[in-house]
């Protein structure tokens, strides 16, 4: 079988150039190599192999085959100053770009895992992108290192160079957005991570991650036209055209009796079974009872306008003197603003998903739009919902539909932060 081998492997007319020696040296070669693999694999005997590689080596120092049938061989056994041996003298030999960075990574995860000196490890898997900058194993390496290091500049051009080396569609996705959110959250680099989001959705204009982190960046820099845009698509992903053009029918008018026994019977509800958010709410059911009564004009007019400029600029002024760099910029505070965007991301879905429900169920129809408007953010979700709505059909006015479910998530958050400080106190 061996000698059929070698005829397939050297046409007649090379065979003519080689001398009777160099038959027998290939011949002898093939024929080692067989038998160590047979011993290695097939009779479980990897001890019976060695010989034959070093007979092999000793015919053809260069033999890449023979060297990682041995390092195999070396790490099935658990042999490792053998192995770290073998890996060298393959990495002097070997010219193939990505086999030589293979064999680089190999000796970096040796000196890891086995050989106890982790700290050599980055020269070699450096070494192996040297050899071959796409190398995936070299770079996943590099890029476990510094992030348990928190070498975020050296991750950072380890990321870039991983997105060029990727080819695969979704996991080239995965690796922009971890350079956009590095550049967001560890460098503050707004417009270049602005850059590498955008850029992600020109190849996947589907990609929710994308359009979260431009939501998160455009509300930090007030950037209200993109956020706008950025909104309105994320719209266009959870609803469809002809969901966005459901008009919804005028509402009844709201009794002057119904306006004030509204902001009484919710603060008595709260007292009663959240005391703890009692005066949360209690502030905002007394200006709305100011506002309705009539009576008391004067006040009213004062607190939603002179009283509320000052106390924001006060509390503004206030706050903002006791936020220093050193106390402000840490990681429990990048990670309450990361949980803050994730949890009105998942507000503005969930009432997205829930009007589809109740627009199944109900017998009048409901836009999905004014679901979104159901979180905290006052008027501006509503405010964006009503103009998506206006772009699908020009007569569907949704601001007044959409502000029910705004306020009420306002008052869905205080009473959410009376149970948390409830439950923590």
């Amino acid at each position: 079988q061996v000698l059929r081998d070698l005829l397939e492997i050297y046409p007649a007319q090379n065979r003519s150039q080689l001398g009777i020696r160099d038959v027998w040296c290939e011949f002898k070669i093939a024929l080692c190599l067989r038998c160590a693999q047979w011993y290695g694999t097939r009779l479980n005997h990897p001890e019976y192999a060695v010989p034959y590689y070093n007979q092999i080596l000793a015919l053809d120092p260069t033999n890449y085959q023979a060297m990682n049938s041995q390092a195999n061989l070396h790490r099935h056994l658990g042999q490792w100053q053998q192995l770290a041996q073998m890996l060298g003298r393959m990495s002097e030999i070997v010219q193939a770009p990505h086999e030589r960075a293979s064999v680089f990574v190999d000796m970096g995860e040796l000196c890891e895992t086995h050989l106890g000196m982790p700290e050599q490890a980055p020269t070699y898997f450096r070494q192996a992108l040297d050899a071959d900058e796409t190398h995936l194993g070299a770079i996943k390496n590099l890029e476990r290192l510094f992030n348990r290091q928190e070498n975020w500049g050296e991750l950072l051009k380890i990321l870039r160079l991983k997105v060029n080396a990727t080819t695969e569609t979704e996991a080239k996705a995965d690796a922009m957005l971890q350079v956009a959110e590095l550049l967001e959250l560890r460098f503050a680099q707004t417009a270049e991570a602005i850059a590498e989001y955008t850029a992600i959705l020109e190849t996947n204009p589907m990609e929710l991650r994308a359009l979260k982190g431009l939501e998160r960046l455009h509300a930090q820099r007030e950037d209200w036209q993109p956020l706008h845009d950025v909104l309105v698509r994320q719209y266009d992903l959870v609803t469809t055209e002809k969901e966005r053009a459901i008009k919804m029918e005028q509402l009844r008018e709201v009794t002057k009796l119904e306006r004030v026994l509204f902001p009484l019977l919710l603060l008595l509800l709260v007292a009663l079974l959240l005391p703890s958010a009692a005066p949360l709410l209690g502030m905002f059911c007394f200006g709305n009872l100011m506002r309705e009564c009539g009576v008391v004009e004067r006040l009213a007019d004062t607190t939603r306008n002179a009283l509320i400029n000052i106390v924001t600029i006060f509390l503004g002024l206030a706050v903002g003197t006791k936020l220093s760099g050193d106390q402000f910029l840490t990681a429990s505070t990048l990670g309450i603003l990361l949980l803050g965007m994730v949890a009105f991301a998942i507000g503005t879905a969930s009432g997205v998903l829930m009007a589809k429900l109740m627009n199944l169920l109900s017998r009048e129809p409901i836009n999905p739009l004014i679901g979104a408007a159901g979180v905290s953010a006052v008027p501006m979700a509503a405010r964006v919902a009503n103009k998506v709505g206006l772009e699908a059909n020009r007569q569907n006015f949704l601001l007044m539909h959409a502000m029910g479910p705004n306020v009420a998530g306002v008052i869905g958050s205080a009473v959410a932060a009376g149970i948390m400080i409830m439950l923590t106190s």
